[in-house]
């Protein structure tokens, strides 16, 4: 690998300046949560507050492959290979069945929240009439 050739040199000089330019957004990012701007109270929460463990799944199973996978690049760079590990079906069958569990557990959630029989959610149909005996009460 010549280490002079001005391609090899351009991607070094892209690779850092990505790296500032990501490592500059993570700190605002992490100087934004700490001052309060960003607000991660209910980060894995419901909108009524509860813990959502389907959110809590999704969220660690994503650090875990995202860590796991910086791991790899690290020892590819040790070893001088340069190359980018391959992502192999089981990593993304793990991360699909994370996420398609936090979209069942909504679906759950939507269809546990209606109340087919609450007359204020759901108005009476087209054409219905009082009976006799109401129109009469009232």
């Amino acid at each position: 690998m010549d280490l002079t050739h001005p391609f090899f040199v351009l991607a070094l000089i892209a690779g850092y300046g990505a790296v500032i330019l990501v490592l500059g957004l993570g700190f605002v990012i992490l100087f934004q949560m700490f001052n309060g701007t960003i607000n991660l109270k209910k980060l894995i929460s419901e909108k009524d507050g509860t813990g959502s463990l389907s959110r809590f799944q999704f969220l660690i199973f994503t650090f875990v492959i995202s860590l796991s996978l910086m791991l790899l690049v690290i020892a590819s760079i040790e070893c001088g290979s340069y190359k980018f590990p391959v992502l192999g079906g089981e990593i993304l069958a793990l991360l699909g069945i994370s996420g398609s569990s936090y979209v069942v557990s909504k679906g759950i959630q939507k269809g546990n929240n209606e109340n087919p029989l609450n007359t204020e959610t759901n108005p009476k149909p087209p054409g219905w009439h009082k009976s006799q005996s109401e129109a009469n009460n009232s």
